[in-house]
């Protein structure tokens, strides 16, 4: 790979606040539905891993989303770029796996809808999401450590959900403001059900009830707790015979 097509962490970055947060949640949901040590939970102590810059090219306006994050308790990062042309996207990065990826080898695969590049490079897995807007594309860059990638469900184990709740991934990232961490899970019960069952073992563990409100019936409900410099908030939706629970949790 020409070396000077390969971005060192200089390109103009700035992170991105809870607005952009949701896509990059979106994105390790899907590289954990896809099959792609314990981070703190908000106020823990320790501080943020410094992994290797992301392959970037040098010519793209780069906004960095997340510098400092884990998915399943792996290392993780996660930039963007909007393009117009995603040819020269496309040759990039095949040009970085053919050169700096195990064996030469990417993968380029449809997942529900979205096309993803990805290879192993120095034991990260890194992907490539390419989305297409209204006017071009949005690119969404990531790296994790699949062999740091820990059983979501231990990480999870003080979250409440009903029995044989399938706990999909925890992702958790550190920004200046404070932590946050994002809990994504799927069962075969109700809405409604989920919610009285969380609402009830929500209130057990000391949390003060903020919010109940029904978007759509029997289809979306968001509940809303707080504790004394914790908020959580609770994202209930069936989607395809399953209730997904996302509970998002910020200090």
């Amino acid at each position: 790979m020409r070396q000077d097509r390969l971005c060192t962490g200089t390109a103009p970055a700035r992170p991105r606040g809870s607005a952009v947060r949701a896509r990059a949640a979106a994105l390790a949901l899907g590289l954990a539905l896809a099959g792609s040590a314990a981070w703190p939970q908000p106020g823990g102590a320790a501080p943020p891993e410094v992994l290797p810059p992301l392959p970037l090219p040098r010519d793209q306006a780069v906004e960095q989303i997340a510098p400092h994050m884990r998915m399943n308790g792996s290392p993780m990062q996660i930039s963007m770029m909007q393009v117009q042309d995603l040819a020269p996207i496309e040759r990039f990065y095949k040009d970085y796996f053919s050169q700096r990826g195990e064996r030469g080898v990417m993968s380029d695969v449809v997942f529900e809808g979205r096309r993803l590049l990805s290879g192993m490079v120095d034991k990260r897995l890194i992907t490539v999401e390419l989305l297409p807007e209204r006017s071009g594309y949005t690119v969404l860059v990531s790296s994790m450590v699949p062999e740091r990638v820990q059983a979501p469900e231990k990480l999870a184990r003080g979250t409440p959900r009903m029995p044989g709740t399938d706990v999909l991934q925890v992702l958790e990232s550190v920004e200046a403001a404070g932590g946050h961490v994002t809990t994504s899970m799927r069962n075969r019960y109700s809405v409604e059900s989920n919610a009285y069952y969380l609402r009830a073992q929500m209130l057990l563990q000391g949390w003060q009830r903020v919010r109940d409100e029904t978007l759509d019936a029997g289809a979306h409900r968001q509940l809303g707790f707080a504790k004394p410099g914790r908020q959580m908030r609770v994202d209930l939706q069936r989607r395809d015979g399953a209730t997904l629970i996302v509970f998002n949790e910020t200090q």
